[in-house]
Order: structure tokens, then sequence, then C-alpha cells
């Protein structure tokens, strides 16, 4: 299985590193809990004749095929909020809304505005992608993106001001030292 982000979707020019931890799953499965019952994996959602089709059928097939991508896409999200609520920024779904037709017309710009639709669907075809994983990187960048209007005012900031004005420890990656054996 290939690993395959939305970095195409990335407009606000953004790299976000991702930590997944126990709470922040616990929190974007609560996050889930709300939007829609919990549904059990013996529940049927399908019958034809004396076949029946239980969610724990549906589920397997979806995680093994999109689970990754999607966990990641709403790990992310939660991470974005957090980084917002640090900073005390308020992300409107207009500004989600902003972001969404700002990317569009950067990814359609030659062609003509009644035609975005089309492209927009045949692009999720190409990228195996659906509508909701669209949005939800949508509220990622928007998140981002007015953190980031809000942090600098029009002034550029160093990566470690930028950490420390929304109280995060910058994202470090340590390479192990590398001894040679003498032989």
């Amino acid at each position: 299985m290939t690993f395959k982000p939305f970095t195409s979707f990335v407009s606000a020019g953004v790299i976000v590193g991702v930590v997944a931890s126990a709470p922040l799953l616990s929190a974007s499965r609560a996050a889930a809990a709300e939007v829609a019952p919990a549904v059990s994996n013996d529940t049927v959602i399908a019958r034809m004749d004396d076949i029946s089709v239980t969610m724990g059928d549906l589920q397997q097939p979806l995680l093994e095929s999109y689970g990754l991508n999607v966990l990641l896409n709403v790990v992310q999200l939660q991470l974005a909020k957090q980084v917002a609520t640090n900073a005390k920024v308020t992300v409107t779904q207009a500004d989600v809304e902003r972001e969404r037709k700002t990317t569009l017309d950067r990814m359609f710009r030659d062609a003509p505005a009644a035609d975005h639709d089309a492209l927009f669907e045949q692009f999720l075809q190409q990228q195996r992608s659906s509508r909701s994983e669209f949005d939800i990187v949508m509220a990622v960048n928007a998140n981002l993106r007015k953190v980031a209007l809000v942090i600098t005012q029009g002034h550029w900031l160093s990566p470690k001001a930028m950490h420390e004005e929304i109280e995060i420890a910058p994202f470090v990656v340590t390479v192990p030292e590398v001894r040679s054996r003498a032989h």
C-alpha cells in the first residue's frame, strides 16, 4: 500500500508534521461520535433475499482501503484546531469556504468558472478521494492559514518565534549517530 497524503491540497504552502497520540485519537473518535450515533458491527445495513451485510462486513475493507489516509486527515484537522485554539483564533465556516474557493480557483485557474465543478469531480476520481476528505483538508488549511495570518500580522516570524507564539514545541527530527565498526 502506498501512502499518498493530500499534499496537492495544501494551498497555504504549510506542511504539517503529524504525531498521533492516544488522546488525539480519542478526541477524534469522540468528535465523530457527536456527528452520528455509533453503529455496532452486527447491525445489518443491507439485505438481499436471505443475505445480510453487516456494518462489520463493510468496515474492514473500508479501513484497509482508505482508513490510514482518512485517519491522518482527521488527526491533522484536530491538531490544526488545537493550534488555532492555542493561538486564540476562531475559524468559521466562512473561512473554510473561502479556503475551498481559493484552492479550487488556483487548481483550475485556466478553466472557465462554469467548468470548475466537473473538473473538481474529475480531480477527486483521479486522486481516488472523496469530497468529505477534501473538505477535511480545506478545514486544516483554513485553520493553519488563519493562525499564520494572526500570528505574523503581516510580518515574517522565524519558525522558532512562531512556535513560541502559539505555545507548541517545535517538531524536531533526530537522527541516530552512525558509528563505523573497526574491523
